[in-house]
Parts: C-alpha cells; structure tokens; sequence
C-alpha cells in the first residue's frame, strides 16, 4: 500500500501536465491556421500584382510565432528527460504530430 497523498498528488501532476500540452497544441493549432491565412493573402496579392511586401512581413512574423509555440512544447515536455524528469517527456511523445 502506498502513502496517502502521493498518488493523488502525482495523478493531479500530471493532469496539470496534460492541460498544459493540450492548450500549447491549441496555440499552436491557431497559430498554423493563421500562418495558413496569411499565406493564402500572399498568393492572392500575387496573382493580382499587388505589393507583397508587407503580407509577406506578416507571414514571417506569424511563422517565427508558430515556431517560438513549437519549440516551446519541445523545450517544456520533451527535454525533461534529459534532466531526470520522464513523465513529461512521454506526454510528449504521447502527442501526435504531423510535423
């Protein structure tokens, strides 16, 4: 029999852990449907021979954020392991990804 308290405890921990993972998906999620809006602005721009300049500085901006969420998730859940902490290194490799 375990001690009271610890398996709650580390049952909460980790669904803290999942609730954390699953907004930064979401974030993540938004942030690639606008980088995806952005980039359709760009190529309508273009194909009326309008200035793409400033929506190509946005496209690149909305990239770098998505990047930033990205490497975010990686630096938050998947590192850990490297350090000692396995439980949110395998939440994230519990996460499907297309990338």
């Amino acid at each position: 029999m375990g001690i009271p308290g610890v398996a709650e405890s580390g049952a909460m921990h980790r669904d803290a852990l999942q609730d954390e993972l699953r907004r930064l998906e979401l974030d993540v999620v938004e942030g690639e449907h606008q980088l995806a809006e952005q980039e359709a602005l760009v190529v309508t721009l273009r194909r009326k021979d309008e200035d793409v300049s400033e929506a190509e500085s946005v496209l690149e901006l909305l990239a770098n954020v998505v990047a930033s969420k990205i490497v975010s998730v990686f630096f938050r859940f998947c590192i850990p392991e490297q350090l000692g902490s396995a439980e949110p290194a395998a939440l994230c490799r519990s996460v499907q990804t297309d990338v």
